[in-house]
């Protein structure tokens, strides 16, 4: 187990979703949450997101905007997942996967909490590429060379 509890966002990856990682934030920090999702993407369109993070090579897989990316379901689980999956490695010798999965639910919800604007971009940029390269590829799997 780490002994530096501090949050870094830069360190959070969205890749896929765990199971129940939907569960894992309270309903403040859930509402928190899918409130800016929805009004970020009042503000800006994901193809112009997307395209952005292309341009400056963040994102280098191939991407499409499909159901994934249009589902604030969706990307709100892959952030919620990426964030669980972060802070279990805050607690990997706890002792049982239900004691650390515990644990780091609720260190993901004291760090939803005091999150900023700038921290919530970061990771819904995460879960949105993660969301646009599986729409890509889920669309193309049965087109073989």
């Amino acid at each position: 187990m780490t002994t530096n509890f501090k949050f870094n966002v830069e360190e959070v990856k969205c890749n896929g979703t765990i199971g129940g990682s939907a569960n894992i934030l309270n309903q403040e920090n859930e509402g928190k949450v899918k409130a800016f999702m929805m009004t970020h993407f009042m503000m800006t369109d994901r193809q112009v997101i997307l395209q952005e993070l292309q341009d400056s090579g963040i994102l280098t897989d191939n991407w499409i905007v499909g159901s994934r990316c249009n589902s604030i379901q969706t990307l709100y689980c892959r952030m919620t997942s990426g964030l669980l999956s972060y802070g279990l490695k805050m607690f990997t010798s706890t002792g049982t996967y239900k004691a650390q999965r515990e644990n780091a639910e609720m260190w993901v919800n004291a760090q939803v909490k005091m999150m900023t604007a700038k921290d919530l971009i970061n990771v819904l940029e995460k879960a949105l590429m993660d969301a646009a390269t599986a729409d890509y590829h889920y669309s193309f799997e049965k087109m073989w060379s």
